[in-house]
């Protein structure tokens, strides 16, 4: 099977590693905009896009949106059977360079695993929302990053790759998602506990057979990041604990997570992890809302995010589309 793009960090980060080769061509076109963000309030009236408006996945009155996400949705996930190379290729996100196409967003749609560059988009937005902050408490790698590891990528190679931007300095450091992209789509992500030194599992596709292979390979990815976490802009936030993970003892699997569920569906998983508020809480090993309400909110969570340089313009295209369809169905 062909492989999909991973999310293209060189673009985005000058000391990022180059991703593999794309699985298929995207039609990118440039646009600008002014940022313009969601109010997040709920209206009294929702409302809801007509039926005779063609979309890859509809809004429901049950994912609670405001008018404007409501509007955003219908955008996003609209579809059009003319050109649609050209529809399904416009930039919805750009940030430096990196950008996010339509038909990217579209494999939010049920019953589709997400794409990569969905789950990587996600990682970084709360990468640098969490180095807002003046002393990070969390870290998130992109999945790139367990890929390099396990292609045996150099320790000096990953280090100037990974430590400037998804590492940041900090002595206050508390937990790490590192996300982890295997066979057949299947995601799960490691979950590193700084100040207990406990290693959790969060994988909701396992069988018996998985679990010896994602061990060993999460074994690879411990080493790794004990050699990283020695460096000596980091070394203290290790005064109380052994700054090598393989050292910590067995991997935990918290017991409120189900286990082995279909591929896309682990994907849904972890695009809920990467955007827990707060980035780390007891409720993170609960099950997790709708998965249909975590897919849309999720493509609305990256559109809307701050971090988007397009997020006035796809918000006016929004609304200029809104009013084509409510003025059509009046």
């Amino acid at each position: 099977m062909e492989r999909q793009p991973m999310l293209n960090l060189t673009r985005m980060l000058p000391n990022c590693p180059k991703p593999s080769a794309p699985r298929r061509p995207v039609v990118r076109q440039i646009a600008g905009g002014r940022n313009r963000r969601s109010s997040g309030i709920v209206d009294s009236i929702l409302p809801s896009v007509p039926q005779s408006f063609k979309m890859y996945f509809r809004p429901t009155l049950g994912m609670g949106l405001s008018t404007e996400e409501t509007k955003l949705a219908a955008y996003i996930f609209s579809r059009k059977e003319e050109d649609p190379a050209v529809h399904l290729g416009e930039v919805l996100y750009e940030l430096a360079g990196f950008e996010v196409v339509r038909g990217i967003f579209i494999s939010l749609a049920p019953p589709y695993t997400p794409h990569p560059d969905v789950i990587n988009t996600t990682a970084m937005i709360a990468s640098l929302t969490s180095a807002k902050s003046m002393a990070p408490v969390t870290w998130y790698f992109p999945s790139d990053f367990a890929r390099d590891v396990l292609c045996d990528a150099p320790i000096s190679k990953l280090k100037k790759s990974y430590e400037g931007r998804w590492m940041q300095e900090t002595n206050a450091l508390e937990h790490v998602f590192v996300p982890i992209l295997k066979a057949a789509d299947s995601w799960y992500i490691m979950l590193l506990n700084i100040k207990e030194a406990k290693k959790y599992v969060l994988d909701v596709s396992r069988t018996p057979e998985s679990i010896v292979r994602r061990e060993a390979n999460m074994n690879k990815i411990c080493v790794v990041l004990g050699k990283m976490f020695v460096h000596n802009r980091n070394i203290m936030n290790f005064l109380h604990a052994s700054p090598d993970p393989s050292n910590w003892g067995d991997y935990l699997y918290p017991e409120g997570l189900p286990n082995n569920l279909d591929s896309p569906e682990s994907g849904i998983w972890c695009l809920s992890w990467l955007q827990h508020k707060g980035g780390f809480s007891p409720n993170i090993f609960n099950h997790m809302e709708n998965s249909d309400h975590v897919r849309m909110k999720t493509a609305l969570h990256i559109v809307q995010s701050e971090t988007n340089q397009l997020c006035g313009y796809v918000s006016t295209k929004a609304d200029m589309v809104w009013c084509g369809i409510t003025s059509t169905n009046d």
